[in-house]
């Protein structure tokens, strides 16, 4: 259905480019690249190989996204958009972030297949393709684009927005601390340095956690926000008062977009 306050339950995911190659224009997707392809990520990644070209791919004929065409869309004001990486296989289609996506006009994208038991380059490209196919058929404002997600999704949507800082102007991430790039670890960032997340266009963008003190992620998240603020990034932790490991309140991910600009 393609009516303004209302989901489409099974988008269509296309391919956004026609080879891998013309995924990789920014020095940092393609430096990712070369790392999933040479094996240099941690050995307990073990949903990973070393075949990239294998893990970048995926079923194109059945892929799929839940999208939220928000209601504010019917007042002629171009949407933005913020898409939404899950842990679980199904994407999800969070009815309680209805009135975020209204008040702020955005699209939400949530696709399928982006579990954490999928290779992490699948969910890269997965999220990639879904952005790039709601642009094909809805008109968005380029400059309001963010990405985000829960748990290991949060993890994947700052991957995401290292790699194609041209398509995002921030990512936020649900419960889940990610650790930069420091001598003899590449954090959540193979291939990258700290440095590549803060020079060229990335160098204004932002980057944003939400977690409480029922995460039990919590304490780890503290401890590396505080290299995010070392590290002199544009980074933000909001703390949300008895949060779990859970996607965050609505109220809490609408303060986190705002902060980043949409």
């Amino acid at each position: 259905m393609n009516v303004a306050g209302k989901w489409i339950q099974d988008f269509a995911i296309k391919p956004a480019f026609p080879d891998a190659e013309s995924y990789l224009k920014h020095h940092n997707a393609k430096a990712v690249y070369k790392a999933f392809d040479k094996g240099d990520f941690p050995p307990d990644w073990t949903v990973n190989k070393k075949d990239a070209a294998a893990e970048f791919a995926y079923d194109t004929a059945t892929a799929s996204a839940y999208v939220y065409l928000p209601a504010s869309r019917g007042d002629g004001k171009i949407p933005g958009v913020y898409l939404h990486i899950s842990a679980g296989e199904e994407g999800e289609m969070n009815t309680a972030y209805e009135p975020v996506m209204d008040r702020l006009n955005l699209i939400y994208i949530s696709p399928r297949g982006t579990s954490n038991f999928q290779p992490m380059l699948r969910r890269v490209r997965l999220a990639v393709d879904a952005l790039n196919s709601v642009r094909a058929l809805h008109q968005v404002d380029p400059a309001r684009i963010t990405i985000g997600g829960g748990s290991g999704g949060g993890h994947i949507a700052m991957l995401v927005h290292a790699m194609f800082p041209d398509f995002f102007m921030g990512s936020v991430s649900h419960a889940a601390q990610s650790y930069l790039p420091v001598p003899n670890s590449c954090g959540h960032f193979p291939g990258l340095e700290t440095r590549d997340l803060k020079s060229g266009i990335l160098k204004d963008h932002k980057w944003c956690v939400i977690s409480g003190s029922k995460d039990f992620n919590y304490a780890e998240i503290l401890e590396t926000s505080k290299q995010w603020s070392i590290n002199k990034m544009n980074y933000q932790f909001i703390d949300v008062p008895d949060m779990a490991h859970s996607n965050a309140p609505p109220d809490f991910l609408e303060e986190a977009l705002k902060w980043i600009g949409l």
